[in-house]
């Protein structure tokens, strides 16, 4: 079973190749990251 910081990588990596992200487009904010997950912020940074 994967960590969560894993999964949470793995996503925003397949979501920049995916190209959900353009360049110059900011990535959510780490609160936001962590609600969407279900995580706490430290396992975000």
């Amino acid at each position: 079973m994967k960590k969560k910081y894993q999964i949470i990588y793995e996503q925003i990596k397949k979501d920049i190749a995916e190209k959900r992200y353009l360049e110059g487009d900011f990535l959510p904010t780490e609160s936001e990251i962590a609600e969407e997950f279900e995580a706490s912020r430290p396992t975000v940074t």
